[in-house]
């Protein structure tokens, strides 16, 4: 039994959601959903967030979450939406569960929705420096101590993102790298990894942030743009440059291994395009060099990412059939695939 009508409503929208046959059966839970909720009314009760001014059917913030998560995986993405926005309203003194955020991130992700996952990320980020500098204004050190205001921290008190959250946005990039999706940010990417201008890369800087309009060039002449696929490539791997990710997202720890992992296995997926040669060595070598400079080591995921690009790499290089020669390149995957078995 339960204490109120509301409560049995929503359970009730709940179940027809989560069994929803059909497209009609989804959409018309989530509008039962969405009345009971109340999105879209205004004030803190908008997602019929529990507040002593509201009055009326609130719900704890943990009611609300599963509702979010629920919505996010039937794919109602702007109720999910409308819902974890309420919860990052002003006054909030706590983030969202990373269970609840994660899944309207790959929620996103699934509907290669790059631009809004970036806008939700960032909309989290700022909830996050906010409750914190909350906290360091109140002077309380306990509590200062506890999430580690000023210094870079593991913790996961609610106050910073998630390694997860920051993972599947990483992970949005590199699908639309794969896939070749048109490069939708305005902003400039910085095609030069590192700052000791040792990288390896030979790609013209200038021609790549130019945001000017380019006259329309013939097939012969492909070769020498960059390509949608690359600039995402680089995006990726400048988040994982310095603190730039943690900073940028407000994370609660660095990137890991898979996000590293992430990027080296788009780049072996890539390599299957002949036009993503030119530029599929230089990111792999930029990606492992960042990881060594993390102390982070690889695992079978990340060898296998790199085989597959060495393998990838011999097919534009000479081959003697008559000798039998290996390539350069055949001979470095032989070599990465001896150094997997000796060291499992």
């Amino acid at each position: 039994s339960y204490k109120r009508r509301v409560d049995a409503s929503l359970v009730d929208a709940l179940y027809l959601l989560v069994n929803s046959k059909h497209q009609k059966e989804t959409i018309d839970a989530g509008k039962r959903i969405q009345v009971l909720m109340r999105v879209g009314r205004g004030g803190a009760a908008a997602a019929g967030v529990a507040s002593a001014s509201s009055g009326g059917a609130d719900f704890s913030v943990e009611v609300v979450e599963r509702v979010i998560k629920a919505t996010s995986m039937v794919g109602l993405i702007s109720l999910s939406l409308d819902l974890l926005t309420s919860l990052l309203r002003e006054g909030c003194d706590t983030l969202p569960s990373a269970m609840c955020y994660t899944a309207v991130l790959n929620a996103l992700r699934k509907n290669g929705r790059i631009d809004r996952l970036e806008e939700t990320l960032t909309e989290l980020a700022n909830a996050s420096r906010r409750i914190r500098r909350k906290y360091a204004q109140e002077g309380v050190q306990s509590m200062q101590e506890k999430f580690d205001l000023d210094s870079s921290s593991n913790d996961s008190n609610n106050t910073a993102i998630d390694i997860v959250a920051f993972n599947t946005y990483l992970a949005s990039l590199c699908d639309a790298a794969v896939n070749q999706l048109p490069f939708l940010s305005t902003e400039s990417v910085d095609m030069n990894i590192f700052d000791d201008g040792m990288s390896s890369f030979h790609i013209d800087v200038q021609k790549f942030n130019d945001s000017s309009p380019k006259p329309e060039k013939n097939k012969n002449q492909s070769n020498n743009t960059t390509s949608p696929s690359e600039k995402y490539l680089y995006k990726a791997l400048n988040l994982l440059k310095h603190d730039n990710a943690k900073t940028k997202f407000s994370l609660a720890q660095d990137p890991d291994l898979l996000s590293y992992n992430t990027i080296l296995t788009a780049a072996a997926k890539c390599s299957k395009n002949n036009n993503a040669k030119k530029f599929i060595r230089p990111v792999t070598e930029a990606c492992l060099r960042l990881m060594n400079e993390r102390g982070i080591k690889g695992d079978v995921f990340t060898y296998n990412a790199r085989i597959q690009v060495a393998s990838a790499s011999s097919t534009t290089e000479a081959y003697d059939s008559v000798q039998g020669h290996l390539s350069k390149a055949e001979k470095e995957a032989i070599k990465l695939i001896d150094e997997l078995i000796s060291d499992p």
